[in-house]
């Protein structure tokens, strides 16, 4: 049986996942909500948030849909470390993530300063986000192995499960991983902030350095990822700059904060498994980049969004009140999700579209660019369209 040109039980996967996405999500939202007066110490922090979850759901994101092709395509069949295509994307993740929180720390803590938001030390952004990424990457990395060969040996396509998965146990553990950086960057002296940010830069420059002696294919995944994957964190840390100057507001109805990582979660999520299916379908020669090609995916995809948004509204609210942090009301809740997921998915699929031209015209790896793409847009303009909305209703 088929339904929108596709298999129904790909479809109910999808579902399945994305609805698991949704409640991590608002749980991660919930952390956020509860320790918000952390983004009122620590200046520019909430700028910080969005671009390491974004890096975290970007590079494991693209890491799984480079495993879901080599599993299509028979070039990984078991989870072993003798597996050199295995070992060359753990390798190239790990390079990634640290040279990119390392980035991002910078990025942070210079947009801070110079919007005039005011913020600490660049010692404290750069140990935030670094410390911050390697405590969620550990973790992010075994449970993202498991989860994609466990997908497989049952039969599952792996990538209609990976990205919501991914992308919201990245928002889980990065939120709290943060959040404990931050308080141990508060802790400490500066005296002892300073040395282990020093040996932590050391640590990322010995990393990079050491590519020169790695295999061509870890170096070809870091060279294509890392501008795309920084671009995007770019863009996130950006998004953050919304919400900086209505903190105070959003600390009066932190219901608002909890929506955050549910709302661009799932812009990413969503855009990620149309992302990773479409990258798949093009290395299996079953698809070429034209909208023609595309059409049953682009229905597909706006299918979900139309159940699964009211359905974030609808945990945010019950979740939010359940532990008594205020919000906007049940219906503003279902519509604001609602409203900005549809809204976000035209916005993923117009630009995961002109990137996969783009990739297809210019050879580049799709599985390296269209995931990091989708979730860069889906982070900039989902807060940029929930801070807008906000807004226009006097909400904040």
């Amino acid at each position: 049986m088929t339904f929108l040109g596709g298999e129904l039980g790909s479809l109910k996967e999808s579902f399945i996942a994305l609805v698991l996405s949704a409640l991590a999500a608002v749980f991660a939202g919930l952390f956020l909500g509860r320790y918000d007066e952390f983004l009122l110490l620590i200046p520019g922090l909430i700028m910080l948030i969005p671009g390491s979850t974004n890096m975290r759901g970007a590079i494991f994101a693209a890491l799984g849909s480079r495993l879901g092709s080599s599993m299509h395509l028979g070039t990984i069949d078991k989870l072993t470390l003798r597996s050199t295509a295995l070992r060359n994307n753990i390798y190239s993740s790990i390079t990634l993530n640290l040279s990119l929180s390392l980035t991002l720390g910078i990025i942070a803590w210079a947009l801070s300063r110079a919007l005039g938001f005011g913020s600490v030390s660049v010692f404290h952004f750069i140990f935030i986000s670094v410390i911050g990424s390697v405590i969620a990457a550990a973790a992010l990395l075994a449970v993202m192995i498991f989860i994609m060969f466990r997908a497989y040996a049952r039969g599952w396509d792996p990538d209609n499960i990976h990205a919501p998965l991914i992308t919201s146990i990245g928002d889980f553990v990065t939120i709290p991983a943060i959040m404990l950086a931050a308080f141990l960057s508060l802790s400490l002296s500066i005296v002892v902030l300073e040395v282990v940010t020093y040996i932590a830069v050391l640590a990322i420059v010995a990393d990079i350095g050491s590519m020169v002696v790695r295999k061509k294919a870890v170096r070809m995944i870091v060279i294509e990822s890392f501008p795309i994957i920084l671009l995007s964190g770019i863009l996130s840390t950006l998004a953050g700059t919304f919400i900086e100057p209505h903190l105070l507001r959003f600390a009066a109805l932190p219901g608002l904060l909890v929506l955050v990582p549910a709302l661009l979660g799932m812009g990413g999520n969503i855009g990620n498994i149309f992302a990773s299916r479409v990258a798949t379908k093009f290395h299996l020669g079953t698809l070429t980049f034209n909208l023609r090609g595309l059409k049953s995916e682009i229905q597909r995809t706006y299918l979900l969004s139309i159940v699964i948004y009211p359905l974030i509204g609808i945990i945010n609210y019950i979740f939010s009140r359940a532990v008594g942090l205020e919000t906007v009301g049940f219906f503003i809740d279902v519509f604001l999700a609602t409203f900005i997921g549809i809204a976000v998915t035209t916005l993923v699929i117009i630009f995961a579209f002109i990137m996969g031209v783009l990739s297809y015209k210019f050879n580049w790896d799709p599985d390296n660019t269209l995931n990091p793409t989708v979730t860069g847009i889906a982070d900039f303009f989902g807060l940029l369209t929930f801070i807008t909305v906000l807004i226009v209703f006097g909400i904040v």
